[in-house]
């Protein structure tokens, strides 16, 4: 009777070691191949898109994966990597894989790179995982840190967002969008959104109180018309509003609306170079609003409000210009006043361009202006300035 503890003792010590055995082996079957291939198929039928999976970890409360993915080879080429993430991380643990209930209610991913391509004319090309559509989850959250987005859009240079973190949360059929962004290039930036879950259609809010206005970032940015950013050229820091809108599987709309800090704006096409801006640009649907922008020109003051139009052909700018003690001395050459005329510049014009495709631009104009502390050749005089087209030129001449 003496040897029944022993036995107990004996049989316990080895039920421990079979069970640790076990365990190792099977936390081992977890990092095989093919327990990599079971996360990959079915990570590919949540995701509607061939996943790979580099590396698997399955723990007693959560686990985490490596992957990437592809899209579908065309004409019989190499799959295309649209995402990669670095580590995602799912509230799944290995009795849940046991018991095949590998759905997670949460899921962290850190270091996505996302890379999407667009067509000159902003169609999208590339296919995009469906909105875990697989899940008959009723609520459910993703948070994405650390990442980065990469859109490749013909005829003009990536546009790259680093620094992104945010919080997407299923809940009522409506999914919710709630972030923020820290680019080194396009300064910080609050995103929010609200999306239906069946159809797709929602609105995505980017804000900011202090953003970069850099002309070769701005030709980046995807949607928006080429032409706008060679008929206004900012430069500096700004407020910003910018949505982008999705509305029954159609294209993507975009509002940009802008406030500039004090900033740089050129307008190419009236050989204008204002500092000092203040007001409202607002970018939309192929057109460009320019709402009180008051700045600095030759130590005056000038006030453009403008309707940029890029939607008919030719392009059509309409230009509004009030003008306030502008020293008439460091006006452009290419504005022709009269030679040998000094004094401060006051009045008002109205300009209206029109641009065609390979450049050509036809002009008009009307304005009239008062010359304060006029001289003409050093000799004080009255001077009365009319703006009128000649010859497709805006040229002035004097009463």
């Amino acid at each position: 009777m003496r040897r029944l503890p022993r036995i107990a003792r004996t049989v316990g010590v080895t039920g421990v070691v079979i069970a640790l055995v076990a365990w190792g082996g099977f936390r081992l079957y977890l990092q095989s191949g093919h327990a990599r291939g079971m996360a990959a198929a079915q990570l590919t039928d949540m995701l509607g898109l061939p996943v790979e999976v580099e590396s698997l970890s399955v723990g007693t409360v959560t686990s985490s994966v490596r992957f990437r993915v592809v899209a579908p080879p065309a004409d019989g080429g190499a799959p295309i990597e649209i995402a990669r993430v670095a580590e995602a991380t799912a509230d799944i643990s290995i009795a849940d894989v046991i018991a095949r209930r590998a759905t997670p209610s949460e899921i962290t991913l850190r270091g996505l790179e996302l890379t999407l391509l667009i067509d000159r004319d902003g169609r999208l090309l590339t296919r995009l995982p469906q909105a875990l559509g697989s899940t008959t989850a009723a609520a459910f959250a993703v948070r994405v840190q650390e990442s980065r987005l990469t859109i490749h859009q013909e005829g003009r240079p990536d546009f790259i967002l680093g620094g992104v973190g945010l919080h997407v949360s299923l809940s009522a059929g409506r999914y919710t969008v709630v972030g923020d962004i820290h680019d080194a290039a396009w300064g910080p930036w609050d995103v929010h959104g609200d999306f239906d879950r069946a159809s797709g259609a929602g609105t995505l809010i980017l804000t900011t109180a202090d953003g970069s206005l850099v002309p070769d970032l701005l030709r980046s940015i995807p949607y928006v018309t080429p032409a706008t950013w060679e008929a206004v050229v900012p430069n500096g820091k700004s407020a910003a509003r910018v949505t982008l809108s999705l509305k029954d599987g159609g294209p993507v709309r975009y509002d940009v609306e802008l406030k500039p800090a004090a900033a740089a704006l050129t307008l190419p096409d009236l050989n204008v170079a204002l500092t000092n801006v203040i007001g409202t640009i607002h970018i939309h649907d192929a057109r460009v609003d320019l709402t009180d922008c008051q700045a600095t020109l030759a130590d005056g003051t000038i006030t453009v409000n403008g309707e940029l139009d890029f939607k008919p052909q030719p392009d059509i700018l309409k230009f509004n210009v009030h003008a306030s003690n502008v020293d008439v001395r460091r006006l452009p050459a290419e504005w022709s006043l009269p030679h040998g005329i000094e004094g401060r510049l006051r009045g008002r014009a109205d300009v209206t361009l029109k641009v065609f495709e390979k450049g050509r631009v036809e002009t008009q104009g009307t304005g009239r202006g008062t010359v304060v502390g006029a001289k003409l050749g050093g000799v004080p005089a009255e001077i009365t300035l009319n703006l009128h087209t000649e010859s497709n030129r805006l040229l002035f001449h004097s009463e």
